[in-house]
């Protein structure tokens, strides 16, 4: 076995994959040490009862052609390996005086919908979108910049007027400067569940970008799930001549003074290497790997004291009835309780299953050969504090599993009734299961919370000056979490380590 790489990444999440890609490609020698037997840790699929669930994902943006996440694909040479899937509209929202269907990628037409229901808000309605695409242009203008971070905040007054406008401003204030009606502030705003936090929290920038996206240009699903979108890229590294090992647990990053120089495993094994990417929880990076005393006691500090992104409780089903032939039709329903999403963001925290809102996704919709005839695959999510899971014995934690999902299933059936009798599989995961399963501190889904304090600049950078040849590519690093963003992060530190900076 070959000990000796260019580059080692530990870790095979999707930015771990990108970076990975996109090095080997261009002739470097590159490791991937991923401590569970499958790649794509969020992005992954597994099997119960007869049935293969997707573990996390909705949709993609950016996958249309001259798109972002399409314009990286390429890059990395795996646009020809997945083949994406759209569903006729982009989503089904529910509200209590609303049942709409989003049209996908047709922005006109949404405003068209919108303005049907809120015609004393046209103006706003249109005025807000162009505001949004002005805001996406330039943050895929900053985004894809070579210019060092420094220069670009030189810059941004003049070449980002609306990034550095909005640089302290919540999507809330946004919104509030174009629209006066709460309801229509609630449906603009329904994907903030993609991205775990109310308009009144999330970076103005963040959610800006991701909603006009998925509105004007579509939201995607690869087929065969995010396992075949992970291990298209596992392909691509290994077919450029690089290595991708499993069950293959990192336990120290190796260091020379202030040097990374490669890394050991759990098993004994000793990686080298000139450069090592870490795909990992930066606590964990920071504190296990390297160790604490290599690092500023005020830098760990700030680190360890960040908050922390939600997690989530969900609902994997195979069902015993093909959904279609009872008149579904639909590939994701937001359920929401009410208009106040502050409120529901708390209820989310407190994982209160009974006035949280929930999303389900219908994926032999798009598949319905991945199952068997007259079978079916969905999945129900409800975003979760993780207070509410720790502590808990054995015995009291599977009891609130089965409570809670008891209680999922009634709320169901409002919107599909007789629905916990077509239930044949059900498997149950919480924030202990994404903590387990990724490492992610507190089973946290998009790294560091995408608050106006933890994003843009102010985000953890992709490397720190502390440690020499240790690159940091995750949802915990900028631009932030989601499939889209970490593979921002992935280019972004490959083009830093071509470049030797």
């Amino acid at each position: 076995m070959d000990h000796k790489y260019d580059v080692i990444v530990i870790g095979s999440g999707i930015a771990a994959l990108t970076a990975a890609a996109l090095l080997s490609k261009k002739g470097k020698k590159v490791l991937v040490l991923e401590k569970n037997s499958f790649a794509g840790g969020y992005a992954a699929n597994f099997k119960r009862g007869g049935f293969e669930f997707d573990a996390s994902l909705h949709m993609i943006n950016g996958c249309a052609c001259e798109g972002s996440t399409y314009e990286i694909l390429k890059k990395c040479g795996v646009e020809n390996k997945i083949q994406f899937l759209k569903h006729n509209y982009l989503y089904r929202s529910i509200f209590p005086d609303f049942d709409l269907k989003i049209p996908q990628g047709d922005l006109k037409s949404t405003i068209q919908l919108l303005t049907k229901y809120f015609p004393h808000e046209a103006s706003g309605i249109e005025k807000l979108f162009d505001e949004m695409l002005k805001m996406f242009h330039e943050a895929r203008k900053l985004l894809h910049s070579k210019m060092p971070g420094w220069l670009e905040i030189l810059c941004a007054p003049f070449k980002y007027p609306r990034f550095f406008s909005y640089a302290n401003s919540t999507f809330k204030i946004l919104l509030d400067g174009f629209i006066k009606d709460e309801r229509l502030k609630a449906i603009i705003s329904q994907t903030w569940g993609y991205y775990g936090l109310p308009p009144s929290r999330i970076f103005s920038f963040y959610f800006a970008y991701g909603c006009y996206d998925f509105t004007a240009n579509g939201g995607f699903y690869p087929k065969g799930g995010s396992q075949a979108f992970a291990d298209a890229f596992v392909e691509a590294i290994k077919s450029n001549g690089s290595d991708v090992f499993f069950d293959s647990e990192v336990e120290k990053i190796i260091m020379k003074k202030n040097c990374a120089e490669g890394v050991r495993t759990k098993k004994g094994d000793e990686f080298q290497a000139q450069t090592v990417i870490s795909n990992v929880d930066v606590r964990k990076t920071f504190c296990d790997f390297v160790g604490c005393g290599y690092y500023p006691k005020n830098f760990i500090k700030k680190t360890c004291d960040a908050q922390d992104s939600i997690s989530a409780f969900q609902l994997y089903l195979g069902l015993n009835v093909d959904l279609r032939e009872k008149g579904i039709e639909d590939y994701e329903i937001f359920v929401n309780p009410g208009y106040d999403l502050d409120k529901q963001f708390e209820a989310c925290c407190a994982c209160n299953i009974k006035e949280a809102p929930y999303i389900m996704t219908f994926y032999s919709q798009l598949e319905p050969a991945s199952v068997q005839k007259g079978k079916f695959v969905m999945g129900v999510v409800v975003l979760s504090g993780y207070e509410p899971w720790k502590n808990l014995t054995q015995k009291a934690y599977e009891e609130k599993k089965s409570e809670y999902a008891k209680l999922l299933i009634q709320r169901i059936e409002k919107v599909i009734p007789n629905f916990s009798s077509m239930i044949e599989t059900m498997e149950v995961a919480t924030p202990l299961t994404m903590e387990r399963t990724t490492g992610n501190h507190h089973g946290a889904i998009y790294g560091f919370s995408p608050s106006v304090e933890q994003s843009g600049i102010r985000r953890l950078n992709l490397k720190t000056r502390f440690v020499k040849n240790l690159y940091l590519a995750s949802a915990w690093t900028r631009p932030g979490g989601g499939f889209a963003g970490v593979m921002v992060a992935g280019e972004r530190v490959a083009e830093m380590i071509l470049r030797g900076h």
